[in-house]
């Protein structure tokens, strides 16, 4: 075999590279952010809503969701609109994967978010308008049962990502697992 058509065939062979990627994009100091962002990710109530208990909220019951991520944590009440600090976290897991895996990408990010933030509330909403199915979070950092408020740094970040990979490859995807 000559030297081209090895380096061909090796090339060929060669497997891309998957990564997830986990990213903090903003989050919610008072109800009007909050209600922003909710209409933004569920494209004004085009899109379903899922929470933390597992509810999906359908077309217009966008209001309803507004109500409950509120409820959780009184600086996010109508009343009290703006506050000094984020009262949530709104955060985008994506990776390479075909439509037709989409629920496999919901499914790992809700379970990513109740492995960790069991007692957070949150929202997710799968958007497909990109090139690639990517979902939204808004996650509530007052704790429901505590009443503390968590705060992510680098490590638990890195953490969330390592988690939503596993969940990945359990459910069959090929990614790579993050350290």
């Amino acid at each position: 075999m000559h030297k081209s058509s090895i380096s061909r065939t090796n090339s060929q062979t060669k497997k891309k590279i998957v990564r997830s990627i986990v990213k903090i994009t903003g989050g919610s100091n008072g109800y009007k952010s909050l209600s922003n962002h909710i209409d933004y990710i569920s494209r004004n109530g085009s899109i379903d809503l899922i929470s933390s208990d597992g509810s999906v909220f359908k077309n217009m019951e966008k209001q309803q969701a507004k109500r409950e991520m509120s409820a959780v944590n009184e600086n996010l009440l109508p009343s009290n609109d703006f506050n000094k600090c984020k009262q949530t976290y709104n955060i985008v897991f994506s990776m390479p994967v075909s439509k037709r895996k989409k629920q496999k990408l919901i499914d790992a990010v809700y379970e990513t978010l109740k492995e960790q933030f069991e007692d957070n509330y949150f929202l997710i909403a799968l958007h497909e308008d990109k090139d690639h199915p990517h979902v939204h979070v808004s996650l509530n950092k007052k704790s429901m049962k505590n009443g503390e408020n968590i705060h992510l740094n680098k490590e638990i970040l890195q953490n969330i990502k390592h988690i939503f990979s596993k969940k990945l490859i359990e459910k069959g995807l090929d990614v790579k697992l993050e350290d």
